[in-house]
C-alpha cells in the first residue's frame, strides 16, 4: 500500500535518516508505490539513490529472469528480468551497471 505522495526533498531525507550517506551500500527491491508517487517515478528514484550514495557508493537491485527458455542458453547481457518492477528493468541496461552471473 502507498503512502501518497513523496516529493524529492522528502525522500531524499527518508534515505539519509534511514543512515543512507555517500559511499553508502544499499540493496533495493521494492515496489516503487510503496515510496508514495514520486514525480518522475523510477527515474527520479534512481537518480536520487544515485545521488545520495555519490560516486564510490553501491546500489544493487534484482534482476532476476524467471522465463527462460530450455532450447536457449542464459544471457544476462540481453535477458530482461521478470518481476521485478520498474526500478529494476530500468536499472540492468544502463552502460554504468554490471549484471553478474548467477552462483
Amino acid at each position: 500500500m502507498g503512502f501518497g505522495s513523496t516529493t524529492e526533498e522528502e525522500f531524499r531525507d527518508h534515505l539519509q535518516q534511514l543512515g543512507l550517506c555517500s559511499g553508502g551500500k544499499i540493496v533495493v527491491h521494492s515496489a516503487l508505490t510503496s515510496f508514495g508517487r514520486i514525480p518522475g517515478s523510477e527515474r527520479t528514484v534512481l537518480r536520487i539513490l544515485t545521488e545520495v550514495l555519490g560516486q564510490r557508493g553501491v546500489l544493487v537491485v534484482p534482476t532476476f529472469t524467471f522465463e527462460l527458455r530450455p532450447s536457449a542458453p542464459f544471457n544476462r547481457l540481453s535477458e530482461k528480468p521478470t518481476g521485478m518492477g520498474a526500478l529494476s528493468n530500468l536499472v540492468w541496461n544502463l552502460d554504468q551497471c554490471t549484471r553478474t552471473r548467477s552462483g
